[in-house]
């Protein structure tokens, strides 16, 4: 895993079945250190991002250990966009060309 860059947002797989998002903020050959990260929830009204840890600082780091991810990839542009504006509250517009 240690091809993941630095400061780009990915999502994880780990053992327990549990989605994570979140931005790389360092690694090492057993842990990856995320910051910002929630997990994937699907409820009635769609996919929703929650917090990983509930009783864990919302804006701390949170370190997984390498073991405990089964899957790992690039996380698709829209739910970067859901990831941002979860973590941030900026939300991004769609893209549209505009006409006229």
């Amino acid at each position: 895993m240690n091809d993941l860059k630095t400061g780009e947002i990915y999502s994880f797989k780990v053992t327990s079945g549990e989605e994570v998002v979140g931005k790389i903020e360092a690694q090492g050959a057993d842990e990856i250190v995320l910051d910002h990260a929630v997990s994937v929830a699907m409820t009635p009204q769609g996919v929703q991002m929650i917090p990983s840890m509930f009783t864990a600082n919302p804006k701390g780091k949170i370190t997984i250990n390498t073991k405990n991810v089964t899957m790992v990839s690039e996380t698709s542009e829209d739910v970067i966009a859901a990831y941002t504006q979860a973590v941030t509250g900026i939300s991004t517009p769609s893209k549209k060309i505009i006409t006229g």
